[in-house]
């Protein structure tokens, strides 16, 4: 079973992965 937090940090990895830190920081605002 995959938590909340372990899916959330799949999301941010992909995310800086394929639109780079820039759009993960400002996605958490």
């Amino acid at each position: 079973m995959i938590t909340e937090n372990e899916r959330d940090r799949r999301t941010a990895a992909w995310l800086i992965e394929n639109y780079g830190a820039e759009a993960v920081a400002e996605a958490e605002t």
